[in-house]
């Protein structure tokens, strides 16, 4: 027992596994796992919260990819996790995004481009006056000033430039209507006196703007509005040059003339101009109540760290519940000493066993039966004895039912002689009356 008892303090021994099943994914002291797999954002796994912790790869450009989504436009999603090219977890901003907007496209379409707490960018594919994906606020931060990379010439010889507030690679610039083209007239209404002009000069086709720059009197809405040089005046003795060259840095300056022309009644010329024709989209309006999808990888990858660290990706494995929470215990004195004891029990029992089984193997008893069976004749002299005993046996058993026999005629004479004495005493109990009666009669005489 002290043997075993030592066996079962050896620190291996010491402790034993405990382990609960419970809908609650931690507990104190515990290691839980649940007891069933989930989909996390796509990926099969059994993981506890603990172990996607551990096993969450960090945004960087290797598992920040661009993804074509809707109407072929990029964004960019999130593999934080694979086991295989078929079983992958990611995490796409722009699927959480699409999945709670709205798509606004009305008859109206006036207000099509806001929503209450919405976020509304034009649908693509971009149907809109500079055919950009920036919304009205957004258009406000971004367009570009007059300059070289704005600013372009509208044909070889350098007659005209127009003005492309999103850059000289978009085709459309700042779009020419009747309306704008009576608007600047009215606020640039004075023709500046320039030699050899004397006295009151009228400008008949053109005006000039403060930096020397001529605005048209008239413009083709179907091409953007520029600005040139030169002009006519009437009463002039010579007319100034009227080629209408005019070269880039002034035609630069005459742009920052007209977008800095003093607002009207309708509104200024500039930024919230040029961005209120993004509030029509021949499309619509997808009005988002998240914040925008990134455009770019180097965005997305700040946005996912930001937004999607490992806490929140892992989140949903605390409900994949139930749960199997495990724990290393020591196993009480108490208890080692019982085992010890059941320990010693059974060896002394399984060791009484075998050397019982050794001892009668040992023993070897020399019966005549054991010896009868050595050779063949005492197999022959043992069914002799075996014959004899069975005759001797059938023979007693037949005396047997002699004796029985007799028995049951001895009961049959016994009854006989029982009913016959039953007649006898029926007999006497008449005699007995007859006497009665006999001797009433002879007291009733008297």
């Amino acid at each position: 027992m002290f043997g075993s008892f030592a066996y079962y303090s050896l620190p291996a021994q010491r402790v034993s596994l405990e382990s609960i099943v419970t809908s609650e994914w931690q507990k104190p002291g515990f290691v839980c796992k649940p007891l069933q797999k989930t989909t996390l954002h796509g990926l099969s796994t059994d993981w506890s919260f603990d172990e996607c912790l551990a096993n969450v790869i960090a945004p960087d450009t290797t598992n920040v990819n661009a993804a074509t989504k809707h109407a072929n436009v990029v964004h960019y999603d999130y593999n934080f996790a694979s086991d295989g090219d078929s079983n992958k977890g990611v995490v796409s901003v722009y699927d959480v995004a699409y999945a709670s907007s709205v798509l606004q496209k009305t008859n109206q379409a006036s207000d099509d481009w806001k929503r209450d707490g919405y976020s509304c960018y034009p649908e693509p594919p971009y149907d809109n006056t500079f055919n950009v994906h920036y919304n009205h606020s957004e258009c406000l931060d971004v367009v570009l000033p007059p300059s070289a990379a704005t600013v372009q010439s509208q044909s070889p010889n350098g007659y005209g430039f127009s003005y492309h507030p999103f850059g000289n690679e978009f085709s459309l610039g700042y779009p020419c209507s009747a309306s704008l083209v009576s608007r600047l007239l009215t606020a640039h209404s004075s023709c500046p006196i320039m030699p050899p002009c004397s006295g009151s000069c009228q400008c008949i086709y053109a005006k000039f703007l403060p930096s020397g720059a001529v605005i048209n009197t008239w413009c083709d809405e179907t091409k953007p509005y520029y600005v040139f040089g030169g002009g006519f005046y009437a009463g002039m003795q010579n007319m100034l040059d009227a080629s209408g060259s005019i070269t880039l840095d002034l035609a630069i300056k005459g742009w920052n003339d007209i977008l800095n022309t003093q607002a009207d009644q309708h509104g200024g010329f500039g930024n919230e101009f040029m961005c209120s024709f993004l509030k029509l989209n021949g499309n619509g309006f997808r009005c988002f109540d998240k914040p925008k999808p990134p455009a770019t990888k180097e965005v997305a990858i700040q946005q996912y760290a930001s937004e999607y660290p490992p806490e929140t990706i892992c989140a949903p494995l605390k409900l994949n519940s139930p749960f199997q929470c495990t724990r290393n215990v020591e196993v009480p004195a108490p208890t080692r000493l019982s085992l010890s004891v059941a320990a010693a029990q059974a060896v002394f029992a399984l060791t009484g066993i075998a050397l019982v089984a050794l001892l009668r193997k040992l023993q070897m008893p020399s019966t005549t039966t054991s010896e009868s069976l050595s050779t063949d004749g005492d197999l022959r002299s043992m069914m002799r004895k075996l014959r004899n005993e069975f005759h001797s046996t059938v023979d007693k058993l037949r005396t047997d039912q002699d004796q029985l026999r007799t028995g049951q005629d001895q009961l049959c004479t016994g009854q006989d002689q029982l009913h016959t004495g039953q007649d006898q005493l029926r007999a006497g109990q008449g005699t007995h009356e007859e006497l009665i009666q006999k001797l009433l009669s002879k007291e009733g005489g008297r």
